[in-house]
């Protein structure tokens, strides 16, 4: 019954037939692909952790999940050296855009302590949509599959 609601859900949203797939395929090794969406799964890992560690008060944790699993340095070598050569240059700007927004998050989370409860939550709310945005940007652009 369940499967059945939601496939006519997605028959009435998507008009009775599925969209065409409109997003550009970035051809790689399949090696290099699951190191690539083992990446994005650790990535949304990390912001689940970040943000029940705002959720919790616990704003030192969420700064340094941001900086140490998103953030500009966060990537090993190997895995840039892997997926990088693959990615169009716009792509390779996205993922580049992303770590410094995470980076730019850290920040944003540490400052708040110093900031007034409105202003920080405020910032920290920019700094998050800015890396969502930016994630959701290259989804919607990019797929390797």
């Amino acid at each position: 019954m369940i499967r059945f609601v939601l496939a006519a859900g997605l028959a009435v949203l998507s008009g009775g037939a599925m969209a065409a797939d409109t997003r550009v395929l970035v051809p790689m090794p399949d090696a290099s692909a699951q190191i690539l969406l083992g990446d994005m799964r650790d990535h949304l890992t990390a912001l689940d952790e970040i943000l029940g560690a705002l959720a919790e008060g616990s704003a030192d944790v969420a700064a340094t999940v941001a900086e140490t699993r998103l953030g500009v340095d966060s990537t090993p070598r190997r895995h840039a050296e892997a997926i990088g050569p693959h990615m169009p240059p716009t792509m390779r700007d996205m993922a580049l855009a992303l770590h410094g927004s995470a980076s730019r998050l850290a920040v944003a989370i540490r400052e708040s302590q110093r900031l007034g409860a409105d202003e920080g939550q405020r910032r920290v709310f920019g700094a998050l949509r800015e890396l969502s945005g930016t994630c959701s940007a290259c989804h919607h652009a990019y797929r390797v599959r």
